[in-house]
């Protein structure tokens, strides 16, 4: 059953009309709760040391022979943080000081004490969690709020006090995340329709700067080769109502309601600007179910993020690569459905400097299967009948050769398509057989979601 036509509008649309004056609308600083935190994966992961940073005034008393010692940068600030263990005789660190007045003295900061969590039969693993905390840092002249959280991996506590007391790095044994629980949120009013937007600091630096630099790559499988979305990122919708698979990277343009606009974060004034961008435009022909999609140019990069929602799509004329898109489409049966690709560096750029171009994503989907056989000597597998084994990696590529990076159920409980037991959310598992070429079947079996 086809769910994702590769098809696209390739009539020239009329754009809505749009304002040819920058907009200038006020940015809302918005915190969550863990349990609320939707759609955040802001994170820094701190550098733990034991020794203390440079510049620390004073310092509570600790229980750890070896407290250790971190910073978080957001914006202008350093902030110090320490870990200590609760006594002498506990292994895992769970008291933690921030310096959250920024005065460099972790004696009138109070101690935030974690819970500490372990697997049933696993006494060198554990989990600290600490509670949320809301800090203050500076832009400029300007203070601004951050909340956050920190949490601990406890890889080997056995092994902890041997890797701290010599030259191994400590995260062979322990390693953390500091997490942003906040966002800045924008309404923008666009003809007849306020479209909603949530930044969100992604990499946790306290700043929004657009992604200038060309996205990392990452191999799928052999000769695939994949483009990942890296940067702080924005959420745009008619509502507030996003999770996490609304996520787009914030690039230097973006594309909402037929208009392209330059994006401008002004965190000490408080505002968002939008520019419009109305010169120099070229229709471009997308299927009509495509409703996310990210692209950059290449010289200089230039990322565009695109809100497409079923509105007519124009761009400055240039050429570009894709990044990634999202699809959400129902079935014949009316389930909903969400299929989302990341662009390919095999793939043709979509060129718009002659003149308007389409961009066809999406089915036919071209399935493959890697296989890689285990490093066994011919020796081995002949004389001492040692087993080969293998490893089958199943890749999908949509009919623009992009990699589809998730095919997920999102509503509904009418499609006859079926569906994986362990995760209603996913198709039902691909079947394998592996054959000789006389026919033989060797082994068969059902792929695992990873």
């Amino acid at each position: 059953m086809r769910l994702f036509r590769c098809w696209w509008l390739a009539a020239v649309l009329a754009l809505p009309a749009l304002p040819s004056f920058a907009l200038e609308v006020p940015l809302t600083y918005v915190t969550r709760d863990v349990n609320q935190g939707r759609f955040f994966y802001a994170r820094q992961r701190p550098d733990w040391s034991t020794s203390p940073m440079e510049g620390i005034t004073s310092l509570p008393k600790f229980n750890a022979a070896k407290p250790m010692f971190a910073t978080l940068t957001l914006g202008d600030t350093t902030i110090l943080m320490a870990l200590d263990r609760p006594s002498a005789d506990e292994k895992a660190y769970t008291k933690l000081y921030i310096d959250r007045n920024g005065n460099r003295d972790l004696t009138d900061d109070p101690v935030i004490e974690g819970e500490i969590t372990r697997p049933e039969g696993n006494a060198t693993f554990a989990q600290v969690n600490f509670p949320v905390v809301d800090v203050e840092y500076t832009l400029g002249e300007k203070t601004l709020p951050y909340r956050m959280r920190v949490f601990l991996y406890f890889q080997n506590l056995t092994m902890l006090d041997a890797t701290l007391a010599s030259d191994q790095r400590i995260e062979n044994a322990m390693y953390g995340y500091a997490e942003g629980l906040c966002d800045y949120e924008a309404k923008i009013p666009v003809g007849d329709t306020t479209w909603n937007l949530a930044f969100v600091d992604q990499n946790m630096d306290g700043r929004f700067v657009p992604t200038t630099q060309r996205p990392p790559e990452y191999q799928q499988a052999k000769g695939i080769t994949a483009y990942y979305p890296t940067g702080d990122q924005v959420f745009v919708g008619a509502n507030d109502q996003w999770d996490y698979n609304d996520r787009q990277v914030l690039g230097e343009l973006l594309a909402v309601a037929g208009g392209v606009f330059k994006v401008g974060l002004d965190l000490k004034a408080d505002k968002l600007t939008m520019e419009p961008i109305e010169e120099g435009l070229v229709t471009v022909g997308l299927p009509d179910n495509v409703e996310r999609l990210t692209l950059f140019s290449e010289n200089p990069i230039r990322i565009v993020s695109v809100y497409c929602a079923g509105k007519p799509l124009a761009l400055p004329g240039d050429a570009y690569r894709l990044l990634e898109y999202q699809i959400r489409q129902k079935d014949e049966q009316g389930d909903m459905w969400r299929l989302e690709a990341n662009g390919t560096t095999d793939m043709k750029p979509l060129d718009l400097k002659s003149g308007e171009a389409s961009l066809a994503v999406g089915e036919p989907i071209q399935m493959k299967v890697d296989a890689q056989a285990s490093n066994r000597s011919v020796v081995g597998v002949l004389f001492n009948r040692e087993k080969v084994t293998a490893s089958l990696d199943f890749v999908m590529r949509d009919c623009s050769g992009a990699l589809i990076t998730d095919l997920a159920h999102e509503s509904g409980n009418k499609t006859k398509i079926k569906l994986a037991k362990e995760n209603p959310q996913r198709p039902k598992e691909p079947a394998y057989v592996v054959a000789l070429t006389d026919g033989e079947v060797l082994t068969q079996g059902d792929f695992r979601y990873g």
